[in-house]
C-alpha cells in the first residue's frame, strides 16, 4: 500500500508555538501540573502522579518498540522528530498531533486521563483520510492510541490504527490485500 509519509508527517505532528499555559508565571516552557493527575495520591498508595506541561507544546519521539506494520505506516521514520501534545488542565483532556481528515481530529486521537489510573488516557480519533491530489483515493481510518505518563513530561504512546473502506478509485498500490489492514507499535516521547 502506497501512503504519502510526508504527507502523514505534516498531518501527524503539526506546529505549534508559545507557552499555552493558563498561568502567566509559566516562561515559555510551560508550566507542570501535576496535581491534575492526583492530588492526593503518594507512592504508598499506588503509581507515583507524575505531571504533564499544560497547553500545546512540542515534544520529541525518542524510541519506538513492538512494531506490527500491516499498514504500511512506517513509524519507524519519524523517531527523533517532534509532535505536537496539548494538555488541558481543566477538563484533563490530553490530545496528540496535527487535526486531520474528515471531520478534522487529532492525529493520534484526544482523550480524558483517567480518574481511577492516574498516568493513562485512551485517545481516540474515527474519520476519513486519503491520500494527497491527484489521487482520489480515501478510506476510513481509526485510531485508538494508549497514552503512559511515565515521569514528568515523558510517556509512552501506543497507537493501534485500523484503515478499511476503500474507495473503488484506490488503485492496487494505494490498499493493502483484503482491503483492510492494522499497524500498530510504541513510541516513547517526552519534552525537550
Amino acid at each position: 500500500m502506497k501512503k504519502f509519509m510526508g504527507v502523514m508527517a505534516v498531518a501527524m505532528f503539526g506546529v505549534a508555538a508559545g507557552c499555552g499555559s493558563s498561568d502567566n508565571t509559566c516562561g515559555d516552557g510551560g508550566c507542570l501540573d501535576s496535581s491534575t493527575f492526583s492530588d492526593t495520591a503518594t507512592v504508598a498508595d499506588g503509581p507515583m502522579p507524575w505531571a504533564l506541561t499544560r497547553g500545546t507544546n512540542m515534544y520529541k519521539i525518542t524510541g519506538i518498540s513492538r512494531v506490527t506494520d500491516g499498514c504500511m505506516f512506517n513509524p519507524a521514520m519519524v523517531v527523533s522528530d517532534p509532535i505536537s501534545v496539548t494538555y488541558d488542565d481543566a477538563t484533563q483532556k490530553v490530545t496528540i498531533g496535527k487535526a486531520t481528515g474528515t471531520p478534522a481530529t487529532p492525529f493520534f486521537g484526544s482523550g480524558t486521563v483517567a480518574a481511577t489510573t492516574i498516568n493513562t488516557a485512551t485517545l481516540m480519533r474515527e474519520n476519513d483520510v486519503g491520500n494527497p491530489a491527484p489521487s482520489t483515493c480515501t478510506w476510513h481510518e481509526k485510531v485508538v492510541s494508549t497514552f503512559q505518563l511515565y515521569a514528568n513530561d515523558k510517556f509512552t504512546l501506543t497507537p493501534e490504527l485500523t484503515d478499511s473502506n476503500f474507495a473503488t478509485s484506490c488503485t492496487a498500490t494505494e490498499k493493502p490485500p483484503g482491503a483492510t489492514c492494522m499497524s500498530t507499535w510504541t513510541w516513547t516521547i517526552e519534552k525537550p
